[in-house]
């Protein structure tokens, strides 16, 4: 089957050859360098490629004494993604719970979140006075952090749980 066209300047016609199929007309370099781009392309689009390890833990909700606090100052918590979680200066926290990493407290002065190849909703976990980590409540699991940090505190509650 060929098609006929015309040629509006000149008014002659041209007969046209069907095509070759795509993949005969492409060379063996053509080839390669799109085999190359489209395996580049997915590797571009890897999913998980920064991941939190997540600890299962048991959470129990504080029922009476807890605690309160205040902080004085910024701090950045690295968990090891290369995505510090920045915890706000003024942001007023109240314990809520306990895991057996510690104390589990919440804010409503900032969404808390750990960021990796997903973004986690957080809550903070604390022993004493240091970060040890988060509870991630959707998940119900624990992220302990790549080094424990002293939070720069002024206590609103002393009261010890």
């Amino acid at each position: 089957m060929s098609l006929h066209v015309i040629d509006k300047r000149t008014r002659s016609q041209t007969r046209l050859e069907p095509r070759a199929p795509l993949y005969r007309i492409l060379t063996l370099e053509t080839r390669r360098a799109s085999l190359v781009l489209s395996l580049l392309l997915l590797a571009g689009c890897a999913f998980d490629v920064s991941h939190v390890r997540q600890q299962p833990a048991q959470f129990s909700a504080v029922t009476s004494i807890f605690r309160e606090f205040a902080l004085i100052q910024e701090v950045k918590v690295k968990l090891g993604t290369g995505f510090p979680t920045v915890l706000k200066a003024g942001t007023r926290w109240r314990q809520i719970g306990s895991v057996e990493q510690g104390d589990v407290f919440a804010t409503k002065d900032q969404v808390v979140m750990v960021e990796a190849s997903n973004n986690y909703e957080a809550q903070l976990v604390v022993a004493g006075i240091c970060v040890k980590g988060f509870y991630l409540p959707v998940e119900k699991t624990f992220v302990a952090v790549s080094k424990s940090i002293l939070l720069p505190v002024n206590q609103t509650n002393p009261n010890p749980p």
